[in-house]
């Protein structure tokens, strides 16, 4: 008899409904996280994004007026026109920001997310910044940019030539005509004479008077193109220019710094943020950089240590610094300037060499290394022992260390200093040394 559908013992296909529903619940759950993790990864491109446009807006601001917002003030940005609004913090959908000024550094991060924070070098504090209100308290000498187009014309004629002359020309053309009236002849001079020296090609900006290299805008600076320009300008003048200045031309042209280095003043180098002395190759800046500069040198790359060729600027940095100088450093350096150097290295350091700048030792470094290295006297080939060359450097080399040498160095020990150290060698090494 024939089973109907349904019927005991016959097999199904399908699931059941709390197999879909289990299913369907997994594939809930995965959709989820897969969406949460997607939801994150834009909001932080997002805020990423947000920080950025602040951040140009802040360099823009400085830039024009010699001062970053005070700590608290981004709105500033809004109001002088450099952002349109406040951007906002997509996780809170407000414009919820932590900035701070303290002169050297600003700071910036959204507070629902402080581990995204950026750290930039502050062009200064704002100056003046109650000048908008006209009040009679302040300080005319520390007005600078945009702050001048808040005072009265009675306050713009107190002003210094200088503080006219320095005005960006937007700014300048934002002048009221009451205000334009209350300048001074002296003031209009200055003025004429910044706008001439903001007109000049660069071939002119080495031939330009001291006194006047302030009126150059970073971007003036940074575009010099050619390289024998760029060197008689910042030959004559690096040490002239100010913090904006220096700091707006790296920004725009950050090569300017590797060729220039060298000609900036100890207090200028430590305007400049450490980044930027990754490109900075060769022995005369890299050596002219660390005696103005030691701290920098942990930061350094082997390869930009391998870059210096000549032995005496490796030497400097072997003797100046080698105390200092990591494994990596160390053997990066070439081993023509190492070996003089290397009796200034502490015994542990002394380790590190590789085999050719062991070889390469010479001269008085033979005698240091040996009293730190006693073992290393049987691996001293009679040309390093030669290259001592000096009465006095022989006689500091250790007794024990001067019975473990052969016949093939003591022999070539020159022989004008063999009667000073007949004393200290066996009957046998005696009659070598001749």
């Amino acid at each position: 008899m024939a089973k109907g559908p349904g019927s005991a013992g016959e097999h199904q296909d399908g699931f059941t409904l709390l197999e879909l529903m289990v299913a369907v619940a997994i594939m809930a759950v995965l959709a989820g996280i897969a969406w949460n993790a997607y939801h994150e990864y834009v909001n932080k491109a997002r805020l990423l994004a947000a920080e950025e446009n602040i951040v140009q807006a802040l360099h823009r601001y400085g830039l024009d007026r010699n001062y970053s917002p005070g700590t608290g003030k981004l709105d500033e940005l809004v109001k002088a026109g450099y952002l349109k609004a406040l951007p906002v913090d997509p996780w809170t959908a407000k414009p919820d920001w932590y900035y701070s000024n303290d002169g050297e550094t600003l700071t910036l991060y959204a507070n629902s997310h402080p581990s995204l924070k950026r750290t930039l070098t502050s062009y200064g504090l704002p100056l003046g910044s109650a000048a908008a209100g006209g009040g009679g308290g302040v300080d005319l000498t520390k007005i600078s940019g945009a702050d001048i187009l808040g005072l009265t014309p009675e306050q713009i004629a107190k002003l210094s030539p200088e503080q006219i002359a320095m005005m960006s020309a937007a700014d300048f053309a934002r002048l009221s005509a009451e205000q334009l009236a209350a300048l001074t002849p002296e003031q209009l001079a200055e003025r004429k004479m910044a706008e001439k020296i903001r007109a000049m090609k660069q071939e002119q900006f080495p031939s330009i008077p001291s006194k006047y290299i302030k009126y150059l805008t970073p971007e003036q600076i940074a575009g010099i193109s050619h390289g024998y320009w760029m060197f008689e300008f910042m030959r004559k003048h690096a040490q002239d220019l100010s913090k904006q200045q220096l700091l707006g031309a790296l920004a725009i042209n950050p090569k300017l710094l590797a060729p220039n280095v060298w000609l900036l003043s100890k207090s200028q180098l430590s305007w400049v943020p450490k980044q930027y002395f990754s490109t900075i190759k060769g022995g005369w800046p890299i050596a002219t950089l660390l005696d103005k500069r030691p701290d920098l040198l942990s930061q350094m790359s082997p390869s930009q240590l391998s870059s210096i060729s000549h032995p005496y600027w490796v030497g400097k940095v072997v003797s100046g610094y080698g105390t200092q100088l990591t494994k990596a450093q160390l053997q990066a350096l070439d081993p023509k300037g190492v070996g003089p150097a290397a009796g200034t290295l502490p015994a542990s350091k002394l380790a590190w060499l590789t085999p050719e700048q062991r070889a390469a030792i010479s001269g008085p470094a033979v005698v240091s290394v040996l009293q730190k290295k006693p073992s290393w006297v049987s691996s001293m080939t009679p040309a390093q022992i030669a290259s001592i060359n000096h009465g006095w450097w022989y006689s500091q080399i250790p007794v024990d260390v001067l019975h473990a040498m052969g016949k093939e160095q003591i022999a070539a020990i020159p022989s004008a200093y063999c009667a000073g150290l007949k004393s200290k060698l066996t009957p046998e090494q005696q009659a070598w040394c001749q």
